[in-house]
């Protein structure tokens, strides 16, 4: 094999000719030339070590990849997010049509797990409860579940009657349904306070179970062509939640009442005062009249 031919010592003195005080190659103006277009052809980016921005260009690298990922990220959760409330929507429509049109032990727990449509929404049910009865042939439903959110009975009272008529509504338009049961109990300490979950509903709460409402509804034969013959009746409440219940409606009552006669008692008082006024005002001109009189 050939070898490469030594330089002689003029092409040496010549080459360390071009070389500056730092060491560095100075390049000629045909050099710099030849390098220019060498860079351009190669798209080859210039760093410089010592500037302070970006010499090496990992930052903008990173910043395009963080912004990417953040960007598939908000995407897949968008996604997911949208396709989440597509199948709960679609679930419980299904449900509600289940329940409609078949009355079991199935369609029923669906109907309690996912929710059914109420309005232009959905009434979702306490993840506690068990189902009583689910008999077409008796045409009776009966549930009975057990709430940790309302904090009192007035709350409870409120979202009980919203699920109970949820339910017997869309069960209702089954023909062979003509009552629905909704049992409804509570978690209480010893004083008998409400206890509620904490933690979205994963942390449930300690103490014991109490019966507090039942919610009979009851579909009658309409005595008109187009008339709706439902009835509602709540019983089992016990003397405690019920004197609760009064006492929370009227506390509700008596604010409201308190605050219409401050309004009341605001308004004479404005009316006395501008009576005070008009009669203050009024004195003078009677006392000016009658020195004109007299004069005259």
């Amino acid at each position: 094999m050939s070898q490469k031919p030594q330089p002689t010592p003029e092409e040496v003195q010549e080459l360390f000719s071009e070389l500056d005080e730092s060491g560095v190659l100075a390049l000629t103006p045909a050099g710099r030339e030849r390098a220019l277009r060498k860079r351009e052809r190669t798209h080859a980016r210039v760093v410089d070590p010592l500037s302070g921005e970006d010499p090496s260009g990992s930052v903008a690298v990173a910043d395009r990849t963080i912004k990417l990922a953040a960007g598939i990220f908000l995407a897949v959760v968008l996604v997911i997010v949208v396709g989440l409330q597509v199948g709960y929507g679609f679930s419980r429509r299904v449900n509600t049509n289940k329940l409609s049109d078949e009355v079991n032990y199935e369609t029923v727990d669906r109907a309690l797990q996912g929710g059914v449509e109420w309005g232009t929404g959905y009434t979702q049910f306490p993840t506690s409860y068990t189902i009583d009865t689910a008999d077409e042939n008796m045409g009776v439903i009966e549930v009975t579940v057990t709430d940790t959110t309302a904090k009192n009975e007035l709350e409870l009272l409120s979202t009980s009657q919203i699920q109970a008529t949820a339910l017997a509504t869309n069960a209702f338009l089954n023909e062979k349904i003509n009552r629905v049961v909704y049992n409804v109990s509570v978690v209480v300490d010893d004083k008998g306070v409400f206890q509620t979950s904490s933690f979205f509903g994963f942390i449930q709460p300690q103490g014991r179970i109490k019966s507090a409402l039942t919610f009979t509804w009851t579909k009658h034969q309409s005595k008109g062509a187009n008339g709706i013959d439902w009835e509602c009746r709540i019983t089992g409440v016990d003397k405690e939640i019920a004197e609760r219940i009064q006492n929370q409606i009227n506390s509700l009552s008596l604010s409201s009442v308190l605050a219409g006669d401050e309004d009341a008692a605001s308004e004479e008082d404005a009316k006395a005062a501008e009576a005070e006024e008009g009669t203050e005002n009024a004195e003078p001109a009677e006392n000016g009249s009658e020195a004109t009189s007299a004069e005259a």
